[in-house]
């Protein structure tokens, strides 16, 4: 339940979203507002730590910003896979970090696994909640065989746990923004 109240994709993408948002909104220039997007993200990377999952999630974010000042929009997995390899080039050793292995594949079953569930999960009303419960099985999907395989063993109980206090770490993100 830690990755909960961890800095996460989530966390950077409302950020670096909501102040460029605003940023447009105040009548900035599109390459003015990335560029104060970009340094306000590099100033947050600083403030809350270099754990992988920030560097993927800040790195991942730089890139959108980048396509952002070109007026080009990548795919998620193209950004995902163009943020590990930068992250890879830049420090060979995060290969072998659980933090990093685990970031790259909670943001691959976000981006590739969740389309995949959404027809299991079309009793849900369309909204929030759907969202959080389609990325949370997504996420837990792919991380729970690795988690299982480098720890030796998992909690049976841990993903109704991780889903029910989603919930609550949601709001309370919401909230503290």
């Amino acid at each position: 339940l830690g990755h909960l109240v961890a800095v996460s994709g989530t966390n950077v993408s409302v950020i670096t979203f909501t102040l460029f948002e605003l940023l447009m909104a105040w009548f900035f220039t599109r390459r003015l507002a990335v560029v104060m997007t970009a340094l306000i993200l590099t100033s947050f990377l600083f403030f809350v730590g270099f754990e992988p999952s920030v560097l993927r999630a800040v790195a991942m974010g730089a890139l959108i910003l980048w396509g952002a000042f070109l007026g080009r929009k990548g795919s998620g997995l193209t950004l995902l896979l163009a943020a590990l390899a930068l992250m890879l080039f830049i420090s060979p050793r995060l290969i072998f970090a659980l933090g990093f292995q685990l970031s790259a594949l909670a943001t691959f079953g976000v981006l590739c696994v969740r389309p995949l569930l959404r027809p299991i999960f079309c009793w849900l009303p369309e909204g929030a909640i759907k969202n959080i419960v389609e990325a949370t099985t997504a996420a837990l999907l792919t991380t729970v065989p690795w988690v299982g395989l480098m720890l030796g063993n998992y909690s049976l109980i841990a993903p109704l746990a991780n889903l029910v206090a989603l919930a609550f770490a949601s709001g309370a993100f919401l909230l503290g923004i």
